[in-house]
């Protein structure tokens, strides 16, 4: 009788030990996944400053081109006037290739810092997306870690019932 009590007992605690060992591991595993979503919120924030900043200087260059191109079309207009050649022919179509070529390489400017924004807001989904299946993923370990605890704890409380039981004191009798 007194083995079958100390069996239980021990069955008894090691239901206990695993239980709260499964919730120890859930609560830490839950602790992992809200990091996961931090991190995620963290990735979505800084990608879009590095697009914004990326646009803000793609519109800068635009803007400090556009100045030095109307500089150098203005000294080239004030050239071509001080030479005494009339207007027309060659000349004008000097000045139209320069005011073409500035708009060319203001919009390419543009154009390239918008890829550069899209490329950090792609790669910030990304990693936003990654880091909440990798949170989902430690929700799910936490809940299973959770549930085996209980399973592991009963069937440690049901094996010292039945060793119990066959020693011929069990819990009824």
């Amino acid at each position: 009788m007194a083995g079958s009590t100390a069996l239980l007992g021990l069955g008894a605690t090691s239901f206990i030990g695993q239980i709260l060992g499964g919730s120890m591991e859930g609560d830490n595993l839950r602790n992992m996944g809200a990091s996961a979503v931090e991190s995620a919120k963290s990735y979505k924030a800084i990608s879009e400053r590095q697009a914004l900043i990326a646009r803000t200087t793609g519109r800068i260059e635009s803007d400090e081109i556009r100045r030095s191109d109307k500089r150098m079309i203005a000294r080239t207009v004030a050239g071509i006037s001080s030479s005494g050649v009339q207007g027309g022919g060659s000349p004008t179509d000097l000045i139209a290739d320069q005011i073409a070529e500035s708009g060319y390489r203001q919009s390419k400017a543009v154009a390239s810092a918008e890829l550069k924004a899209e490329n950090f807001e792609l790669t910030g989904a990304i990693q936003e997306r990654n880091a909440l299946l990798q949170a989902r993923s430690l929700y799910d370990r936490a809940d299973a870690a959770e549930l085996g605890g209980i399973i592991g704890g009963t069937t440690s409380l049901l094996g010292a019932y039945a060793k119990a039981e066959t020693l011929g004191g069990g819990f009824f009798g």
